[in-house]
């Protein structure tokens, strides 16, 4: 998956260390939280090849607004 995101392991890694606390969320009884690695590569992927969000939520099994919402998380940080 990693040479899809054009970015090697260690940097997928640095990043996900650097911004995983804050783009991590609860799993509550109603729904699990998607994991901070899964929202990271999202952004990534719409990052690389710069793909439309409706093409990386048909990819990913995820919603439009939550390919939105991962990309937001991970690139504006302090929102």
């Amino acid at each position: 998956m990693y040479y899809t995101l054009r970015v090697t392991r260690g940097s997928f890694t640095y990043i996900l260390s650097e911004i995983g606390d804050e783009i991590s969320r609860q799993v509550t009884p109603m729904r699990k939280a998607v994991t901070p690695n899964r929202r990271l590569e999202k952004a990534l992927y719409h990052l690389a090849p710069t793909a439309e969000y409706r093409t990386i939520g048909n990819l990913f099994g995820v919603s439009v607004a939550f390919v939105f919402t991962c990309i937001k998380e991970v690139c504006v940080r302090g929102y």
